[in-house]
């Protein structure tokens, strides 16, 4: 394997260089400048410009604000280089030091046969039909478990020959799938791939919306079309097709390999990876495992330039539901308010008073948008400025958090407003049974999103505060979350808010940029690197890795105990899917897809043969 660079930091710039001073002559007279004198000059004149307007400043904070905010200052005591300054630096492409067989692996993936047969197991994969839904039960006792994870299982085996004759194969709970393939040093830490079985429901009502039908699996000679080519079916056959590929090549792993397959990851992964997770804690013990890779943001165009983000961090979530107890009684003698009316006056509360936005230095997406800063040319100057300026201007950190807010968000965009804050949504309601009698209860869900460097508790914490004048203004009691704020006596209802379903989870640990992260970025770029110029994005000789975090969750929740490292990843640009994911018309071009398997494959190779963890 090709040595990494050790990472060196350059100066963010030089001494400014002041010149000699000046002489000039205006209306006969001779006048000598110190050029040194103009910063100082300049904040006389400042002074003197708010004195006379009246304006007093109580304190020094808000003396510091206006000099920072003035363009001259900035310029002249915070000059900044535009390009490399000392963030972000790039690993190496790391191309594995066993060249004969990476030549032998790429004569395959350049060829037509083995492209066909790519598109023609994914395809295969989407066929078979693994919906998860909400209302699924026990996995021994409820029959549509097996319905679908029967067939897929039966299939995986015929399709996949070399990785069930070299590999260890164990189900886990009775659908879950942990691969192992055995490495000669058991000292080594193993890495885990990780992938999920099951889909999101397609809705039947959408059936005539698709171009081809969401369980054809169709290959057009472009496109696979169908549930679960973009999420995460993709992930897992594309692990397989490279752990086959190496398989079939007699390749001989000196550390373990485990690929780990959950089944229930869209209803949140408590039946298949929580005990994997188990199962593997139990086997390979605390941070027992070198990293994990997980599905997660792809790679693509980011204001200019090529831009890959591994989720480095992901956010937590909460479910809260806030139930109103009132009156009932005929419509025809309602009172001045229903509880239809109290809980829409305390939904519109909380959409009033929004959880404020804050960018932290610890938050990953800082440090994609220095990434942004020091590569992306579209990005526009005044706020690569203010990025490179932010780690010590508070006004410079507002200015990029106020351009960040003004930015769409999605959820696997690597850019938003909502990677820097709590977002809430009221996503369920209901009150009433007739319509003409009185609600005597009403409820709405509220979905929040957490942000690292929050947490649930001040989650729960921003919603009982809001609520409890809105409580008081109806004369109602208040029990939020196991505690009583306002008690019942001499009340005429009560509120009840409390977490929805399961305990939240809180946003997850930050892997360390260290030597896991520099080998995975420098495979992302060695597999950009042997691409040919048809298969790369614009004009890019290379691409650019950048940490991140993810807006959605994924199954690592079940696996940080497992290591500190794990990366939230497919080698996937979203220019090549058809319309997204969850959605109709899902669909992943061959081109797209391949590029995974051949970062898988080369992950798996680098990881081989590093030492360095």
């Amino acid at each position: 394997m090709d040595k990494l660079d050790t990472e060196t930091h350059l100066p963010l710039t030089g001494r400014p260089s002041y010149g000699p001073r000046r002489r000039s002559r205006r209306f006969g007279l001779e006048v000598y400048v110190d050029v040194r004198a103009i910063p100082l000059l300049y904040l006389l004149y400042v002074a003197w410009a708010f004195l006379l307007s009246g304006k007093v400043f109580d304190t020094f904070d808000r003396w510091a604000e206006v000099i920072e905010s003035s363009k001259w200052y900035l310029d002249i005591f915070h000059p900044v280089e535009l390009h490399n300054y000392g963030r972000c630096v790039q690993p190496e492409g790391l191309v594995p030091s066993n060249r004969a067989l990476v030549d032998t692996i790429y004569a395959d993936f350049w060829n037509e046969v083995f492209q066909n047969k790519s598109a023609e197991l994914l395809g295969a994969a989407v066929q078979i039909e693994t919906e998860s839904y909400d209302d699924l039960g026990e996995v021994d006792k409820d029959p549509r478990w097996e319905e679908k994870y029967a067939p897929l299982h039966q299939w995986l085996e015929g399709a996949f020959p070399h990785v069930y004759k070299a590999l260890q194969v164990e189900t886990v709970n009775t659908w879950g799938l942990v691969y192992t393939w055995q490495g000669s040093d058991p000292s080594i830490k193993p890495i885990l791939l990780a992938a999920h079985q099951d889909t999101v429901p397609v809705d039947r009502k959408t059936m005539s919306e698709w171009v081809h039908p969401p369980f054809s699996g169709y290959y057009d000679g472009d496109y696979i079309w169908g549930r679960g080519t973009c999420d995460d079916k993709e992930q897992l056959v594309g692990a397989l097709i490279a752990l086959e590929l190496l398989a079939k090549h007699e390749f001989k792993p000196t550390r373990t390999i485990i690929l780990a397959s959950g089944f229930d990851e869209e209803i949140s992964g408590m039946h298949g990876a929580r005990t994997i997770g188990e199962l593997l804690l139990g086997r390979y013990g605390e941070e027992g495992i070198a990293f994990v890779i997980d599905e997660g943001a792809g790679y693509g165009d980011l204001l200019g330039r090529t831009v890959a983000v591994p989720a480095i961090g992901e956010r937590g979530h909460v479910d809260v539901k806030v139930q109103v107890n009132y009156k009932g009684g005929h419509s025809s003698v309602p009172p001045g308010n229903t509880g239809i009316d109290i809980l829409s006056d305390m939904v519109h509360t909380l959409n009033r008073n929004p959880p404020k936005a804050f960018l932290s230095q610890k938050n990953p997406f800082y440090d994609t948008l220095q990434c942004l800063a020091a590569y992306s040319p579209d990005l526009p100057d005044s706020v690569r400025k203010d990025i490179i300026r932010s780690s010590s201007s508070s006004s410079a950190l507002k200015r990029v958090t106020n351009w960040v807010l003004g930015l769409p968000s999605g959820p696997l965009s690597p850019l938003g407003g909502t990677l820097i804050r709590t977002t809430q949504a009221s996503t369920v309601i209901q009150g009433g049974v007739k319509v003409n009698a009185l609600p005597e209860q009403s409820y709405v869900l509220i979905n929040h999103r957490i942000v690292p460097g929050s947490s649930v508790a001040q989650a729960q914490d921003r919603i009982s505060s809001l609520l409890t004048p809105t409580a008081e203004a109806y004369n109602l009691s208040l029990s939020a979350f196991g505690k009583s704020v306002i008690p019942s006596t001499g009340k005429e209802g009560s509120v009840f808010i409390g977490e929805a379903f399961s305990p939240g989870l809180e946003p997850a640990p930050i892997t360390p940029q260290a030597a896991e992260w520099r080998l995975f970025g420098g495979t992302i770029r060695a597999e950009w690197a042997k691409r040919g110029p048809s298969l790369k994005s614009g004009s890019d000789e290379e691409i650019i890795v950048a940490p991140g975090v993810m807006n959605v969750n994924t199954d690592t929740r079940h696996y940080w105990k497992l290591t500190k490292n794990i990366f939230r990843y497919a080698h996937l640009d979203p220019k090549g899917m058809y319309n997204g994911l969850h959605t109709v018309n899902e669909a992943i071009t061959l081109d797209n897809f391949l590029g995974h398997v051949r970062f898988m494959a080369l992950l798996i190779l680098n990881s081989d043969e590093t030492r360095t963890f």
